[in-house]
């Protein structure tokens, strides 16, 4: 897998932004200050609010999902630059390969939620041999999920293999999907579960929360995808 042509476009942007960064802390200053800390959460909301109009029209969910995490790829790193060209940028140079993935999605939520409304009408073995089979849909998609728009983000290649090494990426690094899962599933579970939760800070998904996540998962995938890219060149 190679990295994105856009990385490649933006590469002497990045490295003018590095050494601006790295002459600002010859002094010994802290990384990152308490304003440019503010400033980022800034990014994070301002973020948010793209990929939150981004998604309106549903069948670019994908391709906002995968500028969503080419842009923190380089927040992570330090190495972002403007916000609202780089998102759309990524939006647009990822719109193909994202679609095309979030459709196969599309088709497969669309097949289960019909296995499911047919079980409803099912007794007995028919019944119960369909909740298995959704129960397993369900965890081939679960390990899929999590890793699948950010390696669209990250590398270039066909959809079949962007499902496939999905999968045996999050099978072959469990601890890395664990925390990807989990990140997004437990704040979900809970705004599932809890309606007082979700009547007074359901705006927060609109604000900030989507964002934050990412940005947590993308310090983990950074980590992973790192640890692959060194393994494929040994």
């Amino acid at each position: 897998m190679s990295d994105k042509n856009i990385k490649n476009k933006n590469e002497n942007v990045n490295n003018e932004s590095k050494n601006k960064r790295n002459e600002a802390n010859e002094g010994g200053k802290p990384k990152l200050n308490f304003y440019q800390k503010v400033d980022k959460f800034g990014d994070l909301v301002f973020l948010n609010l793209m990929f939150v109009v981004s998604c309106i029209p549903v069948i670019t969910i994908g391709a906002a999902v995968t500028a969503m995490y080419a842009y923190l790829f380089k927040m992570v790193d330090d190495e972002e630059d403007s916000l609202w060209k780089g998102y759309w940028g990524y939006f647009k140079s990822n719109f193909k390969p994202a679609t095309k993935a979030w459709g196969v999605l599309i088709i497969i939520f669309g097949i289960m939620f019909g296995e499911f409304y047919a079980s409803l009408a099912m007794t007995g073995t028919s019944a119960l041999f369909m909740t298995a089979l959704i129960g397993i849909e369900a965890v081939f998609l679960s390990f899929i999920l999590p890793l699948l728009f950010p390696l669209i983000a990250r590398y270039e290649n066909t959809t079949f293999n962007y499902f496939k090494n999905s999968f045996l990426i999050s099978i072959s690094n469990l601890g890395t999907w664990f925390y990807l899962f989990f990140i997004w599933f437990i704040p979900i579970l809970i705004y599932a579960t809890t309606t007082k939760i979700l009547v007074y800070s359901w705006y927060l998904w609109l604000l900030i929360y989507i964002s934050l996540f990412a940005y947590a998962s993308s310090y983990q995938l950074k980590k992973l995808f790192k640890k692959i890219e060194e393994t494929v060149e040994k």
